[in-house]
C-alpha cells in the first residue's frame, strides 16, 4: 500500500510539472538588415539546459517553466540580449551586432583594443587561418602570413624547432628569437632537448594549434616595450579559445588524415657504375695509366675503394640507392580533435581532447601528442569573476641523428654511404657487411632506442575585481611545469657503441615557470570627448629546473637497455639552475572623440641574469594615432571607409644570454698529484647588462569603399646598442676574453600590406590579400683590438665588420676551372689574378648575409555556394646560402668515389681543353684537392617562391545535414608547400635553411596532403 502511495505521488507530481510549462515561440532577425538569423542559442536564465536555436528562418519554439522569467539570446557577432518574459508566448526579438565585431579587437597581451586606438605596428592571425595547416607547433604555421615575420624551417623531423627572425637580425651573440606570451603570460620556447646531435625539441610543440583563437605579431617599439627587457626580438602574443556566456553548449570534431614527403628532391647520388666510372677516371688523370687499366692499377697497389667497388662487381654490379631505403615515402599524418563550448549567464566554459601522430620522411623519427585543454570563467558575484586555464599535453618524439656528418644518421647516409654496397643482404636483412667508418642505419632504427618524452602542465588562474563601474583590479598566476625524459640507448651489436658493448644515457629534467600578475586599470573620460585607458601592472617571473642523469656501458646481453644493466664506465650528472624577473609597469591609452591617440609605456625590470647594481633597466615608448576618417571635414564622403597615420618610438631589450655571464667562474673537473683541482674558468665583469634597442616606426593604414580595399604601409628604424661581444684581453690577465657590452647595429626597412575583397555577395565572394617587407642590416659599431683597431670577429665563412650587415659571408672567390681543369680562386678582391692555390687565395667580402633582404606573401580566397578554394603563396630573397658538407661529395679528388658518396654534378667534370668554358666542376683526381672547400663555388642565391598551402573544400550546406542534427559539417584537401621555384640552378637543397644561412644534413622540409572534416553539432 505504501509503494502505490509513493508511486501516485511521484505521477501526481510529474503531472503537475508538465502542466506547469508553458510553450514560447518566436522569430530572431537582425536590427540592422532585418534578415532571420539562424543558430540564435535561447536559454531560459538561470537554467541553461532548458533551450533551443533557431532554424534557417529564423524561428523558434520553446518549452519553459511557468516560473521562467526572462530568455537568453546569444549568437557569435552579436550582442547578448536578455528578454524578459512577462507571461508572453510569442516573443520576437532584434539582435544587434557586437560593438566588437563592428572594430578588430587587437589582443596585445597585457592589454586588448580596438585597432584604431592602437598605434603600434601589430598583425594578428585568427584561427581560420591556423587550423588547416598540418604542423606540430604553431610556430610552423605562420610561415608568409605576416609582413617582416620570417619563419624558417629547423629540421623536417616533425617536433622540431623553427628559426623566427621579426625585422631582421638585432644580435651577434645574444638570442633573435622572439617572446612568447600566451594568455597574457610570458612562457619559455625554444629547443628543450638537450640532446644536439639529434633533433631538436620545440617547447610549443606541446600546445595544439586547434586550441588557438589568434596569434598577434608585435613588431614595434609601441607594441614591444611593454615586454622590457625581453621584447627588443619582437613579441608573438597566443590567446586560446574559450566558451561564451549564454551559449548553449557546441561540440565540433575534426579529423586530418594525409601524407607527407620531401618538398624539394635535393643532390642526386652518383650511380653506382658512375661512380665507379670517376673512380677510373681520377686513377687516370693522377697516375697516367690508361682508364681501361685503372681498375687493375687499384687493386695492385690496394687503393682505398677496391673492397668495395670488388664486393659490388662479384653482385654482379646491381643497382643501388641508400636514399631510397632510407626514405619513409608517404610517411603518415594523424590529427584528431574533440571540442565543447557553451555557458550559462554566469559562465562559459571550452574543453577539447586532441591527438596528433606524423612520421618523419625518413626511417625512424615520429612525433606523437596528446592533449586537453579546460578553460572556465565564472562571475562568482556582480563585480568578481573568475577565469581558469588548464592544460596538459605528452609528447614524445623519436628523434634522428641530424645536424652534422654522422656516420650513423639515415638522411647523412645518402651522402656518405657508397651506392656501391647493399642496404639489405638476399634474405632481406640489414647488411652488416660494412666498410669500417659506416654504420647501416636500417639496423640501427630497429635496434637503438632514442626519444624524447615531455610532459606539460599549464595551469592559469585570474580573478578580477570590478571595484567600482571604472576601476578594476586584476590578479593572475600563471604556472607551467615539464618533465623531459631524453633516453637514448645505443646496441652492442653494430654502430658507434659496438667497441663499447652497447651503452645508455638517461636524463630527467623538471622544471617549473611560474608568473604572479596584479594590475590596476581605471578608465574614465571627461567633457565626453576625452578618454583615458590607464594600467599600472606588477608581474613576478621564476624559471628553475633540476635534471639528473646517468650513463653505463658494456650491456651483457641483447634486451637489456636500462643503466642497472650497463655495469662499464657507469657516471651520474645533474644540474640546477633558476632565473627570475620583477618588473613594474606603466600603460596609458588616451584618445579625443575616436580621432587622436597617445600610447605611453613605461616598463622597469630587473633579471638575475645580470649583478646586483647592473640588474635593473628602464625602457619606455610613445606612440601618436590620426584617425582621419573621424575627422568632420572626411564626413559624407565614400571613398575613404578608414585613413589613419600612425608613428612610435621607444626601448626595448634582449636578456637573451646565458646564465652566470657576469660572474668569475671556477672549473673543478681537473687534478693535481691526484687530487681534486679548481681553475679559474670565466672572467667577471659586474657591469654586463642587456643589449638594448631604439624602435622609430611610422605607417598609414587605409580603407577604401566600405573596407572593400584595405592596406597599409610603414616604415621601421631599429637601433640595436650595447652589443654584447667577447672583447680580447692581455694574456697577462690569464684570460683571452670576456663579454662586455660594446657595439651596435641597425635594422630598417619597409612594410607593404594589401587586401581587397573584389567580389563580396551571399552565393559568391572573392578576396585576394598580400604582403612585401624589406630589411636591411648593418653593423655600425664594434669593439677594438688590443691595438686600437676594429675587432675581427670571423668564423668557417662569414665576418662582422663595421659597414656591413652582421655575421656576412666572407669566403675565398671561385674562378672557375682553368684550361687544364683545375679549380681556380681569385687572389685578391680585386679579382684581376687567380691562383690554383686555395690557400693563397684571400678571403674576401661576397655580398649579401643570411638575412632575406625582402619576402612577402599572396593569398587568395573564393567561395561559391558553400565550395571554397584557399591559395597561399610566400617568397623571400635577397640571401645567400653556402653549402656545408660539400667537400664529402663535391670534391673532384678520391674522397666521393672512393670512400664516400659522389653527387651527380660529379659527371659535368672537366675532361678535356675548352669545357672550361661550359662547367666550373674540375677534372677528377685520385689525389687530394680543395675544389668543395668553402668558396662562392657553393654560395647561392636564397631567393625563392612556395606555394604553402592550395585548399580545396566545401560547406555542406545546413538543409542537407540539419535531419541529422548537425548545425555544421565541412570537408576539405589541401596541398601543403607542393610547387617551390628556386631563382638559383645551383642550388639544389631546400632554400628554406635555417636562419644561419648554411644548408645541414637535416631531414629537409616536407610537402604533405591532407584531407579533413569538421563536424559541428
Amino acid at each position: 500500500m505504501r509503494k502505490l502511495s509513493l508511486l501516485l505521488t511521484f505521477l501526481f507530481f510529474v503531472a503537475f510539472q508538465a502542466a506547469a510549462q508553458n510553450q514560447i515561440t518566436g522569430k530572431v532577425t537582425n536590427a540592422e538588415s532585418g534578415d532571420p538569423i539562424p543558430g540564435v542559442s535561447i536559454v531560459v536564465k538561470g537554467q541553461t539546459t532548458i533551450g533551443t536555436t533557431t532554424d534557417m528562418d529564423g524561428n523558434y519554439s520553446l518549452q519553459v517553466p511557468s516560473d521562467a522569467q526572462t530568455l537568453v539570446f546569444t549568437f557569435v557577432g552579436m550582442q547578448k540580449l536578455e528578454e524578459p518574459i512577462n507571461g508572453r508566448t510569442t516573443i520576437n526579438v532584434q539582435m544587434e551586432p557586437a560593438v566588437e565585431e563592428m572594430e578588430e579587437v587587437v589582443v596585445l597581451g597585457y592589454s586588448e583594443r580596438g585597432r584604431n586606438k592602437v598605434t603600434g605596428s601589430s598583425v594578428q592571425v585568427n584561427a581560420e587561418e591556423l587550423e588547416d595547416v598540418p604542423s606540430e607547433s604553431v610556430d610552423q604555421s605562420l610561415q608568409g602570413k605576416v609582413a617582416g615575420v620570417n619563419v624558417r624551417t629547423n629540421s623536417g623531423t616533425p617536433g622540431a624547432v623553427q628559426d623566427i627572425r621579426i625585422r631582421g637580425r638585432n644580435s651577434l651573440t645574444a638570442g633573435n628569437e622572439p617572446l612568447w606570451v600566451i594568455d597574457g603570460v610570458p612562457v619559455t620556447s625554444g629547443d628543450v632537448s638537450n640532446t644536439g646531435a639529434y633533433t631538436s625539441l620545440n617547447k610549443l610543440a606541446s600546445l595544439s594549434s586547434d586550441d588557438i583563437k589568434s596569434v598577434t605579431v608585435l613588431k614595434d617599439a609601441s607594441a614591444t616595450a611593454a615586454y622590457g627587457a625581453r621584447g627588443s626580438n619582437g613579441v608573438i602574443v597566443v590567446e586560446t579559445k574559450g566558451g561564451q556566456e549564454g551559449q548553449k553548449v557546441d561540440f565540433t570534431a575534426t579529423t586530418t588524415l594525409g601524407f607527407r614527403n620531401k618538398a624539394v628532391e635535393g643532390r642526386e647520388p652518383l650511380s653506382g657504375q658512375q661512380r665507379f666510372t670517376l673512380y677510373q677516371e681520377a686513377i687516370h688523370n693522377s697516375f697516367g695509366v690508361p682508364e681501361d687499366e685503372a681498375w687493375e692499377t687499384a687493386k695492385t697497389y690496394g687503393l682505398a675503394g677496391v673492397d668495395q667497388y670488388q664486393n659490388w662487381i662479384d653482385l654482379g654490379k646491381p643497382d643501388i640507392s641508400w636514399e631510397d631505403a632510407l626514405a619513409n615515402k608517404n610517411a603518415p599524418i594523424t590529427k584528431f580533435n574533440l571540442s565543447a563550448s557553451g555557458g550559462t549567464d554566469v559562465s562559459s566554459f571550452y574543453a577539447s581532447l586532441n591527438y596528433n601522430v606524423t612520421e618523419a620522411t625518413v626511417v625512424g623519427a615520429q612525433f606523437e601528442r596528446y592533449s586537453g585543454m579546460l578553460n572556465y570563467t565564472r562571475d562568482l558575484s556582480e563585480n568578481l569573476s573568475l577565469d581558469t586555464k588548464l592544460s596538459i599535453s605528452n609528447s614524445r618524439q623519436n628523434p634522428v641523428i641530424e645536424q652534422s656528418a654522422y656516420f650513423a644518421s639515415p638522411i647523412a647516409a645518402k651522402y656518405f654511404t657508397p651506392n656501391v654496397v647493399r642496404p639489405r643482404t638476399d634474405e632481406g636483412k640489414p647488411n652488416l657487411d660494412y666498410p669500417a667508418t659506416f654504420f647501416n642505419p636500417l639496423y640501427l632504427v630497429k635496434n637503438d632506442i632514442n626519444y624524447h618524452d615531455m610532459t606539460t602542465a599549464r595551469g592559469y588562474m585570474a580573478l578580477d575585481w570590478d571595484i567600482t563601474d571604472n576601476l578594476r583590479f586584476d590578479s593572475k598566476i600563471h604556472g607551467e611545469y615539464s618533465i623531459l625524459n631524453a633516453f637514448g640507448y645505443g646496441n652492442r651489436n653494430h654502430g658507434d657503441y659496438q667497441a663499447q658493448g652497447g651503452n645508455v644515457s638517461d636524463e630527467l629534467e623538471r622544471t617549473l615557470n611560474y608568473t604572479i600578475q596584479n594590475s590596476l586599470t581605471y578608465n574614465f573620460s571627461f567633457m565626453e570627448s576625452h578618454h583615458f585607458d590607464v594600467k599600472v601592472l606588477q608581474e613576478f617571473q621564476k624559471d628553475k629546473s633540476r635534471m639528473l642523469g646517468g650513463y653505463g656501458e658494456n650491456f651483457p646481453a641483447d634486451g637489456l637497455i636500462y643503466l642497472d644493466n650497463a655495469p662499464s664506465n657507469q657516471e651520474t650528472w645533474g644540474s640546477y639552475y633558476d632565473w627570475m624577473n620583477l618588473s613594474y609597469l606603466g600603460l596609458v591609452n588616451y584618445n579625443y572623440q575616436g580621432k587622436y591617440v597617445v600610447d605611453l609605456s613605461y616598463r622597469r625590470e630587473g633579471s638575475s641574469r645580470f649583478a646586483e647594481g647592473y640588474r635593473f633597466g628602464d625602457f619606455w615608448s610613445a606612440g601618436v594615432a590620426w584617425n582621419i576618417t573621424e575627422e568632420s571635414f572626411m564626413q559624407g564622403q565614400n571613398l575613404f571607409s578608414n585613413l589613419r597615420l600612425r608613428a612610435s618610438y621607444g626601448t626595448s631589450g634582449n636578456s637573451q644570454i646565458g646564465l652566470n655571464q657576469y660572474q668569475a667562474l671556477l672549473n673543478y673537473n681537473a687534478k693535481y698529484n691526484e687530487s681534486p683541482a679548481a681553475y679559474p674558468a670565466q672572467l667577471r665583469n659586474r657591469a654586463l647588462s642587456w643589449e638594448k634597442n631604439r624602435n622609430l616606426d611610422a605607417g598609414i593604414d587605409f580603407g577604401f569603399f566600405e573596407d572593400r580595399l584595405t592596406g597599409s604601409v610603414a616604415y621601421f628604424d631599429k637601433e640595436t646598442y650595447d652589443l654584447l661581444q667577447s672583447v680580447p684581453l692581455t694574456r697577462t690577465s690569464g684570460f683571452s676574453s670576456y663579454q662586455e657590452n660594446v657595439g651596435a647595429m641597425v635594422n630598417k626597412g619597409f612594410e607593404f600590406e594589401l587586401s581587397a575583397d573584389i567580389i563580396r555577395s551571399q552565393d559568391m565572394n572573392w578576396s585576394v590579400s598580400g604582403h612585401f617587407s624589406t630589411v636591411e642590416n648593418e653593423v655600425t659599431e664594434l669593439a677594438t683590438d688590443p691595438t686600437g683597431g676594429e675587432l675581427n670577429i670571423q668564423n668557417y665563412a662569414k665576418k662582422v665588420a663595421i659597414g656591413h650587415p652582421a655575421w656576412g659571408w666572407y669566403l675565398r672567390d671561385y674562378a672557375g676551372v682553368n684550361d687544364e681543369g683545375f679549380a681556380t680562386w681569385y687572389k685578391t678582391s680585386d679579382r684581376e689574378e687567380v691562383t690554383t692555390n686555395y690557400s693563397m687565395a684571400d678571403k674576401m667580402w661576397n655580398g649579401g648575409s643570411a638575412l632575406p633582404t625582402y619576402s612577402g606573401g599572396f593569398s587568395t580566397h573564393f567561395d561559391y555556394k558553400g565550395l571554397f578554394l584557399d591559395v597561399n603563396v610566400m617568397y623571400s630573397g635577397g640571401n645567400k646560402i653556402l653549402e656545408r658538407w660539400a667537400e664529402y661529395y663535391l670534391s673532384s679528388n678520391y674522397i666521393p668515389t672512393a670512400l664516400y658518396q659522389g653527387m651527380e654534378e660529379l659527371m659535368d667534370r672537366w675532361q678535356e681543353p675548352g669545357d672550361e668554358e661550359t662547367t666550373d666542376v674540375p677534372k677528377v683526381k685520385y689525389a687530394y684537392d680543395y675544389s668543395s672547400e668553402p668558396s662562392t663555388r657553393l654560395l647561392y642565391d636564397g631567393d625563392f617562391v612556395r606555394v604553402k598551402g592550395i585548399t580545396l573544400g566545401y560547406n555542406v550546406p545546413e538543409d542537407l545535414i540539419g535531419q541529422f542534427n548537425l548545425e555544421g559539417l565541412r570537408i576539405y584537401a589541401r596541398a601543403s608547400n607542393y610547387f617551390t621555384w628556386v631563382k638559383d640552378d645551383g642550388l639544389k637543397y631546400d632554400p628554406e635553411v635555417r636562419a644561419n644561412g648554411y644548408t645541414r644534413l637535416t631531414t629537409p622540409p616536407v610537402k604533405s596532403l591532407t584531407f579533413g572534416a569538421n563536424l559541428k553539432f
